[in-house]
């Protein structure tokens, strides 16, 4: 990357120094991969501008890496069956959530993520983001995931409570403070 956009990778060096956090939690260079997607083979992008997002950002120890894996399987398994997928159009949907993007990535917390020589340091960074065309989108999602995924949902607000650098949810609904 420094040979590329040097001036670029000094600017980011410094902002994370400046204002990382101490383990660098939430920087990752190229250390990710997805792991759940509604999408095999991902075509051009499909979130607009505007469209309302959901992000997570877990620091998960590595002993509890399996068990991770095992909860966003389950995840994607359910936003398989319940959500309708694509297309960027604001249209209302009446039948189920329309996601227009969602994946989930993981990687080693790097010690230096500029130098991924300097090994890690014995966590795991979750990441995972959906998109709906709005925020009825993400309402309903919610919605659907306490009436239908009820374990899931359980379980998504224990660990988000153990595991989270960041949970942003765009939504009209005051959904953090309630976890």
């Amino acid at each position: 990357m420094e040979k590329l956009w040097p001036e670029g990778s000094q600017l980011l060096e410094r902002y994370n120094r400046d204002y990382g956090f101490p383990t660098n939690e939430l920087s990752t260079a190229g250390n990710m991969q997805i792991i759940s997607s509604l999408e095999d083979q991902v075509g051009r992008v499909k979130v607009g501008r505007g469209h309302a997002v959901v992000n997570m950002t877990w620091r998960v120890p590595k002993a509890e890496e399996k068990k991770m894996d095992a909860f966003w399987a389950e995840h994607e398994q359910w936003m398989r069956s319940s959500h309708r997928v694509g297309g960027i159009e604001a249209e209302k949907d009446t039948s189920a959530p329309r996601v227009t993007n969602y994946w989930v990535a993981k990687g080693p917390e790097l010690n230096n993520p500029l130098n991924p020589a300097a090994g890690d340091t014995g966590f795991i960074i979750y990441t995972e983001s959906e998109t709906y065309p709005d925020v009825d989108g993400v309402d309903k999602h919610i919605a659907l995931a306490k009436s239908t995924w009820r374990d899931g949902w359980e379980q998504l607000k224990r660990y988000n409570t153990q595991y989270a650098t960041l949970t942003n949810v765009g939504s009209t609904r005051a959904i953090v403070s309630r976890f």
